[in-house]
């Protein structure tokens, strides 16, 4: 058994997840693992999916272990129902949420009377918290309510929640856990953080042009 086999038998998507299409549609699907194959069972209006051929497609869960994304091809089984096929030459790509990404975004502080407390920006983000910017006539101690924007040009690009200080980094930073954000918020802020990893990887291998 090569190394490969054994990854992709190690990994398990967890039983709900979304099924990406080539051409950006995405779908939920709830997920069995079988022998030779993955079945999954659409979930909600498959949209133009079944207008375009099933290959190309990637099927993603977020599981304990973290986001899992995984390429296939699909044979359509029934209305609702997939067979996915894990690519031969494709790896099984899992993503922790706690990979921290470099990334300034603009971050918003406020008080219990949301009172703008500092408004800076971050340097790292991961799933479990984030770096930021801090700025030097503002002590930032205890919990703190935070917005946090992950694209101020798109409707509900903000992701909002309580955070809790967890340490001054050198003079300029500060360590931010997520003590409270919603279950929503967090598959958004992990969407992001695998997003920007991709886009990273894509310009060191060399593939952004």
């Amino acid at each position: 058994m090569t190394d490969n086999d054994n990854q992709q038998e190690g990994a398990k998507h967890a039983p709900l997840g979304q099924l990406y299409g080539p051409d950006g549609t995405v779908v939920k699907v709830s997920i069995t693992h079988r022998a030779e194959d993955i079945l999954l069972v659409v979930l909600d209006d498959p949209g133009t999916l079944y207008d375009q051929p099933l290959a190309g497609l990637t099927l993603e869960s977020t599981g304990g272990r973290g986001v899992l994304r995984t390429p296939g091809t699909g044979q359509r089984a029934d209305t609702n129902l997939i067979r996915f096929f894990l690519d031969d030459t494709a790896d099984v790509v899992q993503r922790r949420e706690f990979v921290r990404v470099v990334t300034a975004q603009r971050v918003i502080f406020v008080d219990e009377d949301d009172k703008v407390i500092a408004n800076t920006v971050t340097v790292n983000i991961s799933g479990g918290g984030m770096l930021v910017r801090r700025p030097s006539t503002v002590v930032l101690e205890g919990n703190v309510f935070f917005d946090l924007y992950l694209d101020e040009t798109v409707e509900g690009g903000r992701i909002s929640g309580i955070g809790k200080v967890i340490r001054n980094v050198g003079e300029d930073d500060t360590a931010i856990g997520f003590a409270q954000i919603s279950r929503n918020d967090r598959e958004r802020l992990i969407h992001f953080i695998f997003d920007k990893q991709r886009v990273a990887l894509a310009v060191t291998r060399g593939d952004s042009g």
